[in-house]
């Protein structure tokens, strides 16, 4: 009977690895929805994990690097003036999340962004779909965080198989990189899902997620 009870003991170890390994991650996308107001960012933390999410994520950038246009003149920069995150305000958000015990990450737009969520200690980073193409960007995180997640809904044919091709170009950047199927569309018609693409980069990396 110990026997029997070792052996299924060892049994239930190793589905639960299996499990673990194949397992799908929840991400609540928070963004900038939250338009400054941090306590209504902290009760969307805690609405995602209510709802069995396994990370929220925000977005690091800077209205300072907003080129001139349209934003201008119609009160979005205003907006984007209240709503954006530097490093002080996104550590607070951060270590709340973390006491909730629920992971936090963040995308970046620019290597700037990313240096901040490095003083963050952040361990995951989401490059986003207009970003995807910057190799350079892409190579920095691959670099300096754990997980480096990239949307791939903004790239040209030619753009995906550079980013393919150096995501397989080392062992490490393999093990790394989870590049997210995506159509930047909103809001995305049916017929517009484009499922090949998921199942090209499924069959061409190993794995893939899916951004909607």
């Amino acid at each position: 009977i110990k026997v029997l009870i070792l052996y299924l003991k060892y049994i239930n170890l190793y589905l639960s690895l299996i499990l673990k390994k194949n397992m799908t991650i929840l991400v609540a996308e928070i963004g900038w929805n939250f338009i400054g107001n941090l306590k209504l960012a902290k009760k969307m933390i805690l609405a995602a994990k209510k709802s069995g999410a396994d990370f929220v994520k925000f977005q690091i950038w800077n209205p300072k690097n907003l080129k001139s246009g349209s934003w201008d003149y119609d009160g979005r920069r205003k907006i984007y003036e209240k709503a954006f995150l530097d490093e002080k305000k996104y550590k607070i958000l951060s270590n709340f999340a973390k006491k909730k015990s629920i992971k936090c990450f963040s995308s970046a737009f620019n290597i700037e962004g990313l240096e901040v969520l490095k003083k963050a200690r952040d361990q995951w980073v989401k490059i986003p779909s207009h970003e995807a193409y910057n190799l350079k960007m892409i190579i920095f995180s691959l670099n300096n965080f754990q997980k480096v997640v990239i949307s791939a809904g903004c790239l040209k044919t030619n753009e995906l198989k550079n980013l393919i091709k150096l995501i397989k170009s080392k062992k490490k950047f393999l093990k790394k990189a989870i590049v997210l199927h995506c159509v930047s569309s909103y809001p995305l018609i049916a017929k517009n899902c484009n499922f090949d693409k998921f199942e090209y980069l499924k069959k061409e990396l190993g794995k893939v997620g899916y951004s909607g």
